[in-house]
């Protein structure tokens, strides 16, 4: 069975900005409330704060950390991060309707990458069939079907 050829272009995800600043919040409520001295309480906001802030700036911004487009062709998956293709194979997938975790593992080093992609990073017929792909035909490790 030919498989078309299909680039997903990923965009940051508002659901993920949303959620990493709740939970930054709640863990911040949870210092100021414990018993401990104002002196080890500014220390522990202050490294929370660049915590934050080293985090906020290398996941949010554009051309972070985080790959911008996924490629399927030829039964294999490509992995771009700005001029930069990594040829990787598909360990495993979860498919939910509302997510889709992939675990790729390089194929030129022992790197593993995480794909997360939640309904507004990308297209929804993109996501559509991505994960009609990945539930129904053979597109995980480095065999090729017959």
């Amino acid at each position: 069975m030919e498989i078309l050829p299909f680039q997903l272009v990923i965009h940051q995800s508002r659901w993920i900005k949303r959620y990493v600043t709740i939970l930054f919040l709640l863990v911040m409520l949870a210092i100021v409330n414990l018993p401990v001295e104002k002196i080890v309480m500014c220390i522990m906001l202050s490294g929370l704060w660049f915590f934050w802030r080293s985090c906020r700036h290398k996941y949010f911004h554009p051309g972070g950390n985080q790959f911008q487009q996924v490629i399927f062709a030829n039964y294999s998956w490509l992995l771009k991060k700005q001029e930069t293709i990594n040829p990787v194979y598909l360990h495993s997938a979860v498919v939910w309707h509302w997510l889709v975790v992939m675990n790729f593992r390089s194929i030129t080093s022992r790197q593993r990458h995480v794909v997360l992609l939640l309904p507004d990073s990308i297209d929804r017929e993109q996501l559509r069939r991505l994960r009609v792909l990945l539930r129904y035909l053979p597109v995980y490790g480095l065999s090729t079907p017959e």
